[in-house]
């Protein structure tokens, strides 16, 4: 399955040490800022990820009115949800597609990925239900997640909904690893 990404991420760490390319990365710092509600920078990185999001749906030739429903990769916590990426969804979703972010629920919780949580789809798998009253059947979905660095936690939230009716998921991540 194909992931599309908006920018390539730095991480903060590599290799056990501050990676010298996330602090010359002003993307990768405003993508922790999207993570972290409580950041003064928050707002202002939620604007410009849905400029950045917007212009890389239309550099695409994704036409947004030919989905049926938007939502996003659900937290690694039980029942919680990414404000930042639902806030963005919903600023460049102004003319597409409804968005609903608790179509996938993460029912149990499970070790974030970036403190070293299994990267396999089982977990997923496993871990996420579909409130099926909120997916419509034969549906083309917009899937979003923040930072994908194996595409795992992605991709077995598309295999979910298609699981459970969805005909189509186009995954999107803000950014990917490098």
């Amino acid at each position: 399955m194909a992931i599309f990404h908006v920018v390539d991420y730095h991480p903060y760490r590599k290799n056990g040490q501050i990676n010298p390319d996330f602090q010359n990365s002003i993307e990768s710092k405003k993508l922790l800022d999207v993570k972290d509600p409580t950041n003064t920078n928050h707002t202002a990185a939620l604007r410009y990820y849905a400029g950045k999001l917007s212009a890389f749906l239309r550099r695409q030739g994704i036409d947004l009115t030919s989905f049926d429903v938007a939502t996003v990769v659900p937290s690694s916590r039980a029942n919680s949800y990414s404000t930042g990426l639902i806030r963005i969804l919903i600023a460049v979703c102004n003319q597409g597609p409804p968005v609903v972010p608790d179509i996938l629920i993460r029912h149990t919780a499970i070790q974030s990925m970036h403190s070293g949580g299994m990267r396999f789809p089982d977990v997923h798998h496993r871990s996420i239900n579909v409130n099926r009253q909120l997916l419509p059947l034969n549906c083309r979905v917009l899937l979003l997640d923040d930072i994908v660095t194996t595409g795992v936690s992605l991709t077995a939230c598309a295999d979910i909904l298609i699981y459970n009716g969805a005909t189509e998921v186009v995954c999107i991540a803000l950014g990917q690893t490098v």
